[in-house]
């Protein structure tokens, strides 16, 4: 009976160390008000992803705010003062060596107020 239950116990520790798939976010919010108005949202997700040659990595990250701004001395509007998104992608190959890969990446970033269109690796 003991043998049984340290088999079921090794097998379920076994499972939670291989995960083939994890996911962490974040998100964020402010929102200001009186002298002057602002709001800020700010989201990021980024997930692994393990198989029997590669090892995944995505990326999603998003940014974007509005504030109250003055126009004329006695005139404000609210304005969109950034406005960001950002993606990438990583393959990893897995040679023999478990310390050495070959990897693909790319990355595209869109942000509003920069001097490019658009960015992407």
């Amino acid at each position: 009976l003991l043998s049984a239950v340290c088999c079921a116990m090794s097998s379920m520790a076994y499972s939670e160390e291989t995960k083939p798939f994890t996911m962490d976010g974040e998100f964020g919010f402010i929102m200001t008000t009186g002298n002057t108005e602002t709001t800020s949202v700010k989201g990021k997700l980024s997930a692994h992803q393990e198989l029997d040659q590669w090892s995944n990595d995505y990326l999603v990250d998003v940014l974007y705010k509005k504030d109250e701004v003055a126009v004329s001395a006695t005139e404000v509007e609210n304005q969109t003062t950034a406005q960001k998104w950002f993606a990438s992608g990583q393959g990893n190959y897995k040679l023999e060596n478990p310390d050495h890969r070959l990897f693909v990446f790319g990355s595209y970033e869109d942000n509003r107020f920069s001097n490019y269109d658009y960015q992407s690796t």
